[in-house]
């Protein structure tokens, strides 16, 4: 029985004909599934470089600091932005810079490390575009 059912399986190739005559939205929404799937049957064992990597890009700024950064904002949308506060919103605006350098650092690292570009990396993440 077992050997009728493997007979009756599609090839791979087969599985490549039909995916080819889907729609390019019907194939796109497909892939995550697939890349899911994948990694179900055979898990992603990640080196200690990109556990980290992966760590800090997907933690995204502190929330804190994204706080801070909106009460400012919403004080200075009012008109009741202090010279203290245009301060400290000058210095959070400059730290969130370095911050969004160093996460396009561990992207392009990643990147490099699993040979894929930023782009399709950020993608399968599912990590909002910028």
């Amino acid at each position: 029985m077992l050997a009728i059912a493997k007979r009756c399986q599609p090839t791979s190739s087969a599985i490549l004909r039909d995916l080819e005559a889907l729609p390019f939205e019907t194939l796109n929404h497909l892939m995550p599934q697939i890349e899911a799937l994948r990694l179900r049957k055979h898990p992603l064992v990640l080196s200690a470089r990109e556990t980290w990597l992966m760590k800090r890009v997907q933690s995204g700024l502190p929330a804190a600091l994204r706080q801070e950064h909106e009460l400012l904002l919403n004080r200075r949308d009012a008109g009741a932005l202090t010279a203290s506060d245009r301060k400290r919103l000058n210095a959070l605006v400059a730290e969130m810079d370095v911050h969004q350098a160093r996460h396009l650092e561990w992207l392009i690292e990643l990147a490099a490390l699993r040979k894929t570009s930023v782009a399709t990396l950020v993608k399968r993440l599912g990590l909002p575009g910028r």
